[in-house]
Formats: C-alpha cells, sequence, structure tokens
C-alpha cells in the first residue's frame, strides 16, 4: 500500500487530481487509481489524474503525465498545465516561466500569478493543427444523418462542431458516438460550439475517457483554431470561450500558435491510502 500527498485543483472547473513528484514518490499504477479515486460518488471526483515530475533535461522544468477519469492517458491539458504553472511557481520553482513536458510537446506557461487560493497563467501552447479542409468532415451519426466536424491536433485530438444552439442531445449522445466514431483513430475529444457575437463562443465539451467536463483548456484552443479556419474570427482576434465551468481567453496567432489564459484554483489536498488494488 502507498499513502501519497495529493492535491485537488481546477482551471475554469476541469478539475483534476494532482501528484506531486518534487514532493513525494507518484503512483504506482495511475492508470488503476484514476477509475476508483476519480469516481464522484464512491471516490474524491475528478476529470482525471495529473502527476508532476522533476525534469529529466534542462530544456523544460517539469514533466506532466495525465490519466483520464476511466483509466486511459491523454497526451495534453490545457487547463492541467496551467495549474501546474501556478502550483510550480507558488513552490518557489519557478518565477516568470514554467516549461511543461508533456507527451506530445512542451508548452510554456507565463504571467503566471498566484493568490491565496489558486492564480491564472497563460500558455503557449504550440501549433494547432487543422486536420479538415474549411469545409470540415462529414461523420454519419446515424442512418441517413451526419454531422460536419472541423478536426483539430493541439498535441491531443478534438472535433468542433458549430451548432445553432446547445442542447443535452448534442452532448450525450452524439458526443460519446463521435469520441469512439471508427473514422477517428484513437477516439477524440468533441466540443460543441455555438458563436454568440464577433469574439465569443459558447461551448460545452465531451472530454475523451471523462465524458463531458465542465471546461477544457486545449478544447478553447481547438476552437479557437477551427473558428479562424471558418472564418468566424479573425487571425490573432482574442476570443472568450464561455463554458459551464468558467471563461478561457484564446488568441491564435498568424503562426498558428494558441495562447490560452484562465482561472486555477487550489481546492485541497490531503493525503490518500492507495490499496492493494492499485498497486
Amino acid at each position: 500500500m502507498q499513502q501519497l500527498p495529493f492535491i485537488k485543483m481546477h482551471g475554469a472547473e476541469n478539475d483534476y487530481i494532482f501528484f506531486d513528484g518534487f514532493a513525494s514518490a507518484l503512483p504506482n499504477n495511475p492508470e488503476k487509481l484514476a477509475p476508483e479515486i476519480c469516481d464522484r460518488h464512491a471516490g474524491i471526483g475528478a476529470d482525471g489524474i495529473i502527476t508532476m515530475a522533476p525534469p529529466s533535461a534542462s530544456c523544460h522544468d517539469v514533466e506532466m503525465r495525465i490519466w483520464n477519469a476511466d483509466g486511459s492517458t491523454a497526451e495534453m491539458c490545457g487547463n492541467g498545465a496551467r495549474c501546474i504553472a501556478v502550483w510550480m511557481k507558488r513552490e518557489g520553482r519557478v518565477s516568470d516561466a514554467c516549461r511543461i513536458k508533456t507527451v506530445s510537446r512542451i508548452v510554456t506557461a507565463q504571467d503566471i500569478l498566484c493568490d491565496g487560493s489558486g492564480g491564472i497563467a497563460t500558455v503557449a501552447m504550440g501549433r494547432a493543427d487543422l486536420v479538415s479542409s474549411v469545409a470540415g468532415e462529414q461523420i454519419a451519426v446515424a442512418d441517413d444523418h451526419f454531422v460536419t466536424v472541423h478536426r483539430v491536433n493541439v498535441g491531443n485530438p478534438h472535433a468542433v462542431l458549430f451548432v445553432d444552439s446547445l442542447n443535452d442531445a448534442h452532448i450525450e449522445d452524439l458526443g460519446r458516438h463521435i469520441e469512439h466514431h471508427s473514422g477517428i483513430t484513437g477516439g477524440t475529444n468533441v466540443e460543441f460550439v455555438e458563436q454568440l457575437n464577433e469574439s465569443t463562443f459558447q461551448a460545452r465539451v465531451w472530454e475523451r475517457g471523462s465524458g463531458e467536463t465542465r471546461s477544457c483548456g486545449s478544447g478553447a484552443c481547438a476552437i479557437a483554431a477551427a473558428a479562424v479556419q471558418t472564418r468566424r474570427l479573425s487571425p490573432e482576434q482574442s476570443c472568450v470561450i464561455r463554458m459551464p465551468g468558467g471563461e478561457l481567453q484564446t488568441v491564435l496567432d498568424s503562426m498558428g500558435d494558441v495562447l490560452l489564459t484562465g482561472p486555477v484554483k487550489v481546492v485541497c489536498n490531503g493525503r490518500i491510502d492507495i490499496t492493494f488494488n492499485c498497486d
């Protein structure tokens, strides 16, 4: 059995249980642990587990690994990266910037501010690669029924759907179907997006491996990239993405790189006994 300290943080209510490898050991089998402690009725409750490990090279300050609530792995998490940046500054390990190594890329947090209960950070998320054409891709979701998705890779995969209005059927039915669609290898996160005005979007997210989440940082970046591609948004125009958990700000620059800004909240910390089932 392991007894490990943890921190629970969220970025716009996209919440994770963090294990700080600078201060203690990390879980032996996080893929087995995640479904147990992320359960919102039988565990602590979270969208996933994130570990922070000391850097293995001088080109970054911390190494980040992510497990979704179902135990599957994720390549990137924009809100999680912002949480790590605030925590690293709070612990005195970084000052003006924090370079975070993920499975897919290194991202850099800047403008990191800390207060008593959390803070705010901007992360340069890197390039948003547009997988679909301007017209998007037609995906069959039922007999003779197709939806148009705009696929974007921001270090992890996304499928953005622009809709006239948001409703529960979009999330529960279409989200699950598109996540596991046979035409998308490895699955995808799904964003349902309604444009409110020229620079404001409202969105709900079906997150791969976790179901609907209160917000998604990389999803906000994917929305910005798809909006620029489809001329709903101008390049280098700042936009606000309103999600159930709060607002995130994004800017897609002329090179296709995305900046993501939003709040971070430290919810609690404690210690957890990890039983033999997860060892």
